[in-house]
């Protein structure tokens, strides 16, 4: 039986469930090697508010059914913060819940709470990393968050069988189309331009 959709926040001592969780995680939609080490010490930090976090949905046994980590970051051209996503996963046999829309929430509302303590808006990346069920998965956060572009796969030792995925199709242009203003853009090319 699933549980109710509510988010919690990982707090120390659940590192190792937390992590078992990844590693189901990285069977599924894994595009790198887990290296444990690695893995525990960003962990650590989630479960202890260290610059990132880590919201878990738990059964009445704690066993965790879906879970979100964030993490506060910068690009490398700006020293602005930003929280960027770095895992979001409910597992399959809990696909049906509320679970991923609380997650959403989970990871807006955190968002609005860094902006609240840092005194300066604190935005949020995500996106979605998957071998599997693209298209509702896409159509889930375009109904959350404004699409701002797409990630796209090279060089990748993926199975094919799984990762076999056909080309979202976009909506032919109509005339109200035709009337939006246009935004002239910039090419660059190997840094000149």
């Amino acid at each position: 039986m699933t549980a109710p959709s509510i988010v919690t926040l990982g707090r120390p001592g659940e590192e190792k469930a937390i992590f078992d969780f990844l590693l189901l995680l990285a069977s599924e939609n894994g595009l790198f090697k887990v290296d444990s080490g690695r893995s525990i010490d960003m962990i650590m930090r989630a479960t202890h508010q260290d610059k990132a976090t880590v919201g878990l949905i738990k059964d009445y046994k704690g066993n965790i059914e879906a879970a979100s980590m964030l993490c506060l970051d910068t690009f490398w051209y700006s020293s602005d913060w930003y929280l960027t996503e770095l895992l979001n996963f409910v597992k399959p046999e809990h696909r049906r819940s509320m679970h991923a829309k609380a997650l959403l929430k989970f990871q807006q509302d955190f968002a609005d709470r860094m902006t609240a303590a840092l005194g300066q808006k604190i935005g949020l990346l995500t996106g979605v990393t998957t071998r599997s069920r693209l298209e509702p998965k896409i159509r889930m956060f375009q109904r959350a968050y404004p699409q701002i572009g797409a990630l796209f796969a090279y060089n990748f030792e993926l199975p094919d069988d799984q990762y076999n995925q056909k080309k979202l199709e976009f909506p032919k242009k109509t005339n109200d189309d035709r009337n939006a203003p246009r935004h002239k853009e910039t090419v660059m090319t190997g840094g000149v331009r």
